[in-house]
């Protein structure tokens, strides 16, 4: 994620805009040396490192990497833009973008919460397609959003996609 941040702080369009994907590059890329430094806590290291090295080359984790890489990319670049986004929208008052982001922060949370449930004991080869069809579906209504309503909307599909692109990841 620290270098797909770089990334985009590189290629930022707008002046001023790669700030903050610089910084969460940083970030990244700090707490990555930091517990890279952390002691183990036993076992056979060399084993691991030896599955790790299989792992790394094998085609389904090459492209879930990438497939998060990308995620990781256009989720940032939301972050980022929906707030400016939802402002320069007439009749949006500035104290809903907050309640904008609690709702999607509140849905991502009953995802995480509840899907493992969903998905207990079932194939999810369609857990991370589906979370891009919905970003997909939210970046559209995004860039035609008029109204306050439409913005809580898009809330919960980011709170939807997130949630579900997490757990693909992690499951």
């Amino acid at each position: 994620f620290a270098l797909s941040a770089l990334f985009v702080s590189l290629c930022a369009l707008d002046a001023g805009g790669s700030a903050p994907f610089l910084v969460a590059a940083l970030g990244y890329a700090g707490a990555a040396l930091v517990s890279h430094r952390m002691p183990t806590a036993g076992g056979q290291p060399r084993a691991l490192k030896k599955v790790a090295q299989r792992a790394a080359v094998r085609p389904d984790v090459l492209l879930l990497w990438l497939a998060s890489t990308l995620y990781g990319a256009a989720h940032g670049l939301f972050d980022v833009y929906f707030g400016p986004v939802a402002r320069a929208l007439p009749g949006v008052p500035a104290q809903l973008i907050g309640t904008v982001w609690g709702v999607g922060v509140l849905c991502e949370v009953v995802v995480v919460w509840f899907m493992p449930r969903v998905l207990s004991g079932r194939a999810t080869p369609w857990v991370l397609p589906g979370a891009a069809a919905v970003a997909v579906l939210r970046w559209w209504l995004l860039a035609h959003a008029e109204t306050s309503r439409e913005l809580l909307l898009n809330a919960l599909l980011h709170g939807i996609t997130f949630g579900a692109w997490y757990l693909a990841y992690v499951h």
